[in-house]
């Protein structure tokens, strides 16, 4: 029974990670150009830009970008790209509305 649980757990933990890494890819990656451009809009400054790069991480390599990302979900502060809301609270804001 334990060998059956800890396969369990440990096939959760490969399936989390396995779909963190797809999502990432597809909203980051995937799109092409610059990140930190279409977050900052058609009428950004190259300061802004930058800025944006740089808070958001976008100026280093794919993988600690990654790393960061997971970083903030397991700690509970990854906030919205577009909102800048703490995704965590705004999920659980969500998930109490009664459906109509």
């Amino acid at each position: 029974m334990l060998t059956f649980f800890v396969r369990r757990v440990i096939g959760a933990i490969l399936v989390m990670i396995a779909v963190t890494f797809i999502v990432f890819v597809i909203f980051i990656v995937v799109p092409g150009g610059d990140t930190a451009q279409r977050i900052a809009g058609k009428n950004a400054t190259p300061q802004n830009i930058i800025n944006i790069r740089h808070d958001w991480k976008f100026d280093k390599p794919f993988y600690e970008q990654y790393y960061v990302m997971l970083q903030k979900m397991f700690s509970g502060s990854l906030v919205s790209y577009t909102s800048q809301q703490n995704v965590v609270s705004r999920s659980c804001r969500e998930f109490r509305r009664p459906s109509r």
